[in-house]
């Protein structure tokens, strides 16, 4: 990490695009602002943990709170970001990524003294689903590593805030013809195509088409057919609470 930025061997993304000061800890803030070279990063960091609890942490009061019981303060994705995300997404392929960005801080203050965000916890909080052939794992361990470095550099990928329930197994695919399309792809098509997901359990979810909201229902699957060009990328809620976030599918019509 160097800076706002975050390089994974080939791939290079945009880390804590929005940060905040925090005073409470004695951190400033750190945020991207050269946007007009954004089109050179394959994913946005569209949530991290540390710059949430920086937001959060504007008091003595909050933070305690916070390290009492991180999943009920820690504030969602930001909107402004998510919209940015997509205006990004317009121009050329651009992934969004969650990160811990775990630093673990050991804290006194008085009779309380523990560790803030060690990694046990952080990962209780925050998972990144790469999805890759079955077979890659049976391809020794060098291998399997490249498999997971090609399903980050290709957005192929979702995150899940695992304190709402665990997000294995979900996914979220495009049909065109006889081909099928993964998260991160673009589709050259001619007709209808047909976007399928399907989740770990029943939850609400929304499917946006660039910034407009095109489908809200509650379903454990579901597809849904559209002959309409743009960037589709699925949210998923439980209890009103951002639970999975999954990266977007783009449509281009042939010709």
């Amino acid at each position: 990490l160097v800076g706002s930025e975050m390089c994974i061997r080939d791939s290079t993304y945009i880390a804590h695009p929005e940060d905040f000061p925090c005073p409470l800890l004695q951190l400033g803030e750190n945020s991207f602002y050269e946007w007009e070279a954004a089109g050179l990063y394959d994913a946005l960091e569209v949530w991290n943990l540390v710059s949430s609890a920086k937001k959060y942490a504007k008091n003595l009061f909050a933070g305690l709170r916070l390290v009492q019981s991180p999943e009920k303060y820690l504030p969602p994705p930001e909107k402004s970001l998510l919209h940015r995300w997509v205006e990004l997404g317009k121009s050329h392929r651009i992934f969004g990524i969650t990160g811990l960005d775990e630093h673990t801080w050991p804290y006194k203050k008085w009779f309380w003294k523990g560790e803030l965000f060690g990694l046990l916890r952080c990962f209780s909080l925050l998972r990144v689903h790469l999805v890759v052939p079955e077979s890659s794992f049976r391809t020794g361990q060098e291998k399997a590593a490249d498999f997971l470095l090609k399903a980050l550099k290709e957005g192929s990928f979702y995150s899940s805030f695992e304190h709402l329930g665990k997000g294995d197994n979900a996914f979220f695919f495009a049909e065109s013809g006889k081909e099928q399309f993964g998260m991160g792809k673009q589709v050259v098509f001619h007709n209808t195509v047909r976007l399928l997901f399907s989740l770990p359990e029943t939850a609400s979810v929304k499917i946006w088409r660039d910034n407009q909201l095109v489908a809200f229902f509650t379903a454990k699957e579901f597809t849904l057919e559209t002959d309409t060009p743009g960037m589709y990328r699925p949210e998923v809620y439980r209890n009103g609470h951002l639970w999975i976030l999954f990266n977007p599918i783009w449509l281009i019509p042939s010709g």
